[in-house]
């Protein structure tokens, strides 16, 4: 194309007139001012003669525009010139899109839209199985299509569970005590199977045991003997209350199986099994004296090396006769070595004002005065010094009352003997003088004249007619008054006026109100225990105190093995019987109760019978099972316990 042209005109005239040229764009000329010109629109210039780009604000379909809007992103033209279509490779956020990936990718939808679980589009591309914007029937929160199994529980596809999704439940939110909550296949339900609660009679989980389901488990795997195991209620463990050990002397039927020598348990139960199968009577003790020798040695070979002995010989076990309540003496042992042999013993009772023969004499206090003079007389005898000597310290015991003449200005009377009309010490029979005469048909002299306090206005002995029985008994306690006593029973647990006395049995225990029995019992009252009683009675009279061992054999008769005290006034008044042990009653060893008196006990370590008094009344504890039926009413062997209740019954201070 030439450049510099020149344009020539024809005036008016008819001449021709030749000027500068102008440049004229689209004449296919590129003139001074044009970048190009090829007569028009053209794959390389716009129309105006500029070169074309897209951008420029010129439409130039010839360079394959389909707009342009200057270089801006707007609703209709996307930057490359191109009209604005989703899927274009483009993104025209101006027209509302968020990505452009050419159709659908794992980041964008078919719709230029970013792809996200929930928007409402399925986006495959995404792994997205469906997108319902939610959970629906048939989609999942996560967009994989509802399928019981995926381990996505969809409510609105009626699960309740899903696999391990289970939605924050457990057992214990479903009312159970513990375990592993599942769900069911078909996603119906949970799966409680693997849950775990107690009572149900099956032990799972952290159960112990549950009910009957106890496992393998018996007493012998909890290390008894033997037994019935049960479970806690809480099936937390075995209860093994039910269970027991071989505990009972080997030497002597014990009434419950095995004895309480392992090794001589075995060596006898080899040799006759029912001894550990049923009872050890005594075909198991004869065995166990040829096959135990270490435990069961003979009675008399001076040393006590079996549990039922006592004492054996001059073995003794430190006892004397001052322990046993007698002022003095030489204690021995009774031939089958099953109690003491008080024989020896002896209280000061000769005469004080002659050679009588023993220590002492029949005044504590005339013995007292004499013997811290002349030591001699009590622990050697009361020889005829001893008694020269009680005419001046003791005159008014040494007035030859007894002589049958009055010869000392002390006596009133002289009898020779107790008489009606004169006592023993030599003064004047009179009820009220504090003196029992029986001759005069005394019962009781408690030196006033009042009724009342145990003994009434004409010496008799006062009982009162009522007997409480507080508690349930199986043995009807009416046994147990003495003969032509005229004592009613009544059943309830407050004492009056006409309470003679009040039995506590086991039952009872929360049914006494504690501050009437000890104002009873203060004012002169009599309460006598059972077992497994004594401990809540002796806490509420005197000082708290905890049950002790129990021990015994469970037949009810009251435990008459070991004696204690045997010059106190319940054995001067009653006659010790000792009994085997695998006869006795079963109760709660006392002996760690303060304050108390024993009189029996299972064996020389423990103690089933004793009392202490408070005020003017006493508490007998009498800690066996008497109101049991193990051994019958019409038995003769319970003769001796109905005897003893009867005694402490009508028997107080």
């Amino acid at each position: 194309m030439a450049t510099g042209s020149m344009k020539t005109s024809t005036t008016e005239t008819g001449t021709t007139d030749t000027g500068p040229i102008v440049p004229e764009c689209g004449n296919g000329i590129v003139e001074p001012g044009e970048e190009c010109d090829d007569g028009g629109k053209s794959e390389d210039c716009d129309a105006d003669c500029t070169p074309a780009e897209c951008g420029d604000g010129l439409l130039n379909q010839a360079a394959g525009e389909q707009c342009d809007a200057g270089g801006k992103r707007t609703e209709a033209c996307d930057i490359d010139c191109t009209n604005v279509n989703c899927r274009d490779g483009t993104i025209n956020t101006a027209a509302g899109e968020e990505c452009d990936d050419q159709g659908e990718s794992m980041t964008c939808n078919t719709d230029c839209t970013s792809a996200f679980c929930g928007d409402g589009i399925t986006n495959t591309s995404a792994n997205e199985e469906c997108d319902d914007m939610g959970e629906s029937m048939t989609c999942d929160e996560d967009c994989t299509m509802a399928i019981c199994g995926d381990g996505i529980t969809n409510i609105m596809a009626t699960e309740q569970c899903d696999g391990l999704d289970l939605l924050g439940e457990d057992c214990v939110t479903q009312g159970l005590d513990g375990g592993t909550l599942a769900c069911l296949a078909d996603c119906s339900a949970f799966d409680v199977s693997g849950c775990h609660d107690c009572g149900d009679d099956m032990a799972e989980g952290p159960e112990i045991c549950d009910g009957n389901d106890l496992g393998k488990a018996d007493c012998v795997t909890q290390g008894f003997d033997y037994g019935t195991l049960s479970c806690l209620a809480d099936c937390s463990d075995y209860d093994t209350s039910n269970c027991g050990n071989y505990s009972s002397g080997c030497c002597a039927p014990n009434g419950t199986p095995g004895c309480d020598d392992s090794a001589c348990t075995n060596a006898v139960c080899a040799a006759d099994p029912s001894c550990c199968g049923a009872t050890w009577n005594q075909d198991c003790a004869d065995l166990a004296f040829s096959e135990c020798p270490i435990v069961c040695d003979n009675c008399g070979d001076g040393m006590i090396n079996s549990p039922v002995e006592v004492c054996d010989g001059a073995d003794l076990m430190g006892q004397d006769c001052d322990a046993q309540g007698f002022d003095t003496g030489t204690l021995g042992c009774q031939p089958n070595c099953l109690a003491f042999d008080t024989s020896g013993c002896i209280n000061y009772g000769g005469d004080c004002c002659g050679d009588n023969g023993t220590p002492g004499c029949d005044n504590d206090v005339c013995t007292a005065d004499i013997c811290a003079t002349n030591p001699a007389c009590c622990s050697m005898h009361w020889d005829e010094g001893c008694g020269d000597a009680a005419f001046t310290i003791c005159p008014e015991v040494c007035d030859n009352c007894g002589d049958g003449a009055i010869n000392s200005p002390v006596e009133e009377c002289d009898d020779g003997i107790e008489t009606a009309a004169c006592n023993d010490n030599c003064t004047l029979s009179m009820c009220g003088d504090g003196i029992v005469n029986t001759s005069a048909g005394e019962q009781c002299d408690d030196g006033n004249g009042m009724n009342g306090d145990g003994c009434d206005d004409q010496c008799m002995n006062e009982v009162q007619l009522n007997v409480l029985l507080c508690g349930g008994s199986q043995r009807d306690v009416t046994s147990f008054f003495p003969a032509m006593s005229g004592l009613n029973l009544v059943i309830g647990c407050t004492p009056d006026m006409d309470t003679q006395a009040i039995l506590i049995t086991r039952s009872g225990i929360n049914l006494y109100n504690a501050a009437e029995i000890s104002a009873y019992v203060s004012g002169g009252g009599i309460v006598l225990t059972e077992a497994l009683s004594s401990d809540e009675v002796f806490s509420d009279l005197f000082q708290n105190v905890a049950q002790g061992a129990m021990i015994g054999s469970c037949l009810d008769r009251a435990p008459i093995v070991f004696q204690y005290n045997a010059g106190d006034a319940f054995w001067l008044d009653n006659p010790f019987n000792p009994i085997p042990l695998g006869d006795s009653g079963c109760g709660r060893d006392v002996s760690a109760y303060p304050g108390i008196t024993p009189l029996v006990g299972w064996n020389n370590a423990t103690v089933s019978i004793a009392y202490r008094d408070l005020g003017t009344g006493r508490m007998w504890i009498t800690d066996f099972d008497w109101q049991d039926l193990d051994t019958p009413e019409n038995d003769p062997s319970y003769a001796d316990t109905n005897s003893l209740m009867g005694y402490m019954i009508t028997h107080g201070q």
